[in-house]
């Protein structure tokens, strides 16, 4: 009898938690009733926040969870949606029609003053649909009489799934069109990699990409791409050191079945590797010199991708069609190297 009990005990614990404290979902994976693997994702903008791999956490998150919805900052892996990066004006334009951005709302902003990463940071009406050992899959609806609706004012709905392995997750969203009328697609997500107590001067980046996106004074990209051989010859691996990047990327380097692999090497030997499917058109590099972080982050296309598209200075946006719906993914895989 007791065996049988610690048996349902430990089954209860093994591979996942739902914690009503701070409403955050917790994924383990144990080899041997060893921990190996453990990721935390929090309800305010479904954000994963925590990922330890064998006793090294590789998100940067300086925030207590409970308080992660008051601060201003953002941390862990954001989700930017409707629109990632800046905007132009707080307005996008698609199809002829301008859709200026209320004012009755707490933006996140740059020191510029523009509207920046979305609406989405902090949100947390998410549905969930499932929440198992390994899988935790959510829902947002953009129903006409929701608020985010004023934001984006396009009927449809958002799906986030998380699927966890023992050393990896894979993060897919869907954007399914419920309107009468098309939709822009412009979303991406922002992980933060934690650099603390490593040496930022030894952290290797594998970044294969071929092209990068002018940006104009405010960061914004201005439509003219430039060859990255012919501003970095040191890509596509290469030491951080003292480099900083606040870039967006393109044209990039694609396996057979279409994956893009990104990597950070840390000093203390972690390898985080990040893979982006056909859905992420663009990438961007951020590795301010005075943060303990490294982000790369995945792009469905350029900052200001919408205007942009309207312009006529990038033609690469996904247009989503009534009832059709529009997927990408990426993976974070994570091993020790050394």
């Amino acid at each position: 009898m007791h065996f049988c009990l610690i048996l349902i005990l430990f089954l209860q614990l093994y591979c996942f938690s739902m914690h009503d404290t701070n409403s955050s979902y917790t994924s383990r994976s144990f080899t041997k009733q060893q921990l190996i693997r453990e990721a935390k994702i929090l309800s305010v903008g479904n954000t994963l926040y925590s990922f330890r791999y064998q006793g090294k956490e590789i998100f940067h998150f300086p925030s207590k969870p409970d308080e992660y919805q008051q601060i201003r900052g953002i941390y862990g892996n954001p989700f930017l949606y409707p629109f990632a990066n800046r905007l132009q004006d707080a307005a996008f334009r698609f199809q002829g029609v301008t859709y200026k951005l209320p004012e009755n709302f707490a933006y996140f902003t740059d020191g510029n003053g523009l509207v920046l990463h979305g609406t989405f940071l902090k949100e947390d009406s998410w549905q969930v649909l499932q929440a198992d050992e390994m899988v935790h899959r959510v829902k947002f609806s953009y129903s006409k009489d929701s608020e985010q609706f004023t934001r984006f004012p396009f009927a449809h709905e958002v799906y986030m799934q998380h699927e966890f392995s023992e050393n990896s997750v894979l993060i897919t969203v869907e954007v399914k069109n419920q309107d009468s009328k098309d939709m822009p697609v412009s979303f991406g997500f922002h992980p933060y990699f934690s650099l603390e107590g490593t040496a930022r001067e030894k952290a290797k980046l594998l970044f294969p990409v071929k092209s990068y996106f002018v940006a104009d004074d405010n960061l914004l990209p201005t439509g003219e791409l430039k060859a990255v051989e012919k501003t970095w010859q040191e890509f596509p691996e290469f030491l951080l050191k003292e480099k900083s990047f606040d870039h967006v990327f393109t044209d990039l380097v694609r396996d057979k079945e279409g994956w893009s692999h990104f990597a950070l090497e840390r000093s203390d030997g972690l390898r985080v590797q990040v893979s982006m499917d056909r859905g992420y058109q663009a990438a961007v590099l951020f590795t301010p010199r005075d943060k303990p972080f490294v982000c790369i982050e995945p792009m469905v296309g350029p900052t200001n991708a919408i205007n942009l598209f309207e312009d006529k200075k990038w033609q690469g946006l996904p247009i989503v069609q009534p009832g059709k719906s529009y997927f990408a993914s990426f993976r974070i895989h994570v091993e020790n190297v050394k």
